[in-house]
């Protein structure tokens, strides 16, 4: 079984709660899926303004419900590791039921799932302002290990790649 990387884009603030883009790499960076997801309501522009994913980009996109299946089959069948999972698996839940599909299908991968973020943050050991580990942005933990970003930060793509590198890191570092 080999773990890939899921990264998938997300609008949320407080007008939206669905995924607009996803991707999904393998360890050494080969792209298994990467598109835009046409979501149920318009992108409101103060969520453009952060990715750049526009209402015209994803206006002849798939909707979740056209990639459901194959990000379920994918799920069923990898590992996942995942940069701040707890927020982007419940994104997955909420584009899913937004679509009028179940999660049954990705109950184990959400459940299953390793987080990046949680990882990273114990491997540089910072103390937390509450408790635990210093949770760091992913743009951050890619600068501090000298990951070069390939394409706009907070795009699927780039944000997979970042997450990648940050693994590679963590593994050159002993921390997996």
């Amino acid at each position: 079984m080999g773990t890939y990387l899921l990264i998938p884009k997300r609008l949320d603030w407080v007008t939206m709660r669905e995924i607009v883009e996803i991707c999904i790499i393998d360890k050494n960076g080969f792209i298994m899926l990467n598109t835009l997801i046409k979501p149920t309501k318009p992108i409101p522009d103060e969520v453009i303004a952060i990715h750049g994913i526009t209402n015209e980009m994803v206006a002849h996109a798939p909707t979740w419900k056209d990639v459901h299946g194959a990000v379920a089959n994918l799920f069923f069948n990898y590992g996942f590791v995942i940069y701040n999972a707890d927020y982007d698996t419940r994104l997955i839940r909420q584009t899913a039921e937004l679509n009028g599909l179940g999660t049954d299908g990705l109950s184990s991968f959400i459940d299953h799932s390793l987080c990046a973020m949680m990882l990273y943050a114990e491997y540089r050991g910072e103390p937390g302002r509450y408790h635990g580990y210093k949770w760091h942005k992913l743009v951050d933990a890619a600068a501090h290990e000298g990951v070069v970003v390939e394409g706009q930060a907070h795009r699927a793509l780039a944000d997979c790649k970042m997450t990648l590198g940050v693994i590679k890191a963590l593994a050159q570092g002993g921390a997996v």
